[in-house]
């Protein structure tokens, strides 16, 4: 939940709502959840995901 401050815009607060959105995860389990996935669906994409994040991990070690 977003609270406005006094004399806040309308653009900055969408923005930090944005941005609170993004950190949350929000976005990400509703398009997960928005379309059937099977089993093997699913499997796959943790795979793909644990890989980004392991490449990442190197990437940042080096």
């Amino acid at each position: 939940m977003v609270e406005t401050s006094s004399g806040e815009s309308f653009e900055h607060l969408l923005r930090r709502f944005k941005k609170e959105v993004a950190q949350d995860g929000i976005l990400r389990v509703f398009r997960e959840k928005s379309r059937f996935q099977t089993k093997r669906m699913r499997e796959q994409t943790k795979r793909k995901r644990a890989a980004r994040k392991a490449q990442k991990r190197r990437a940042s070690a080096q």
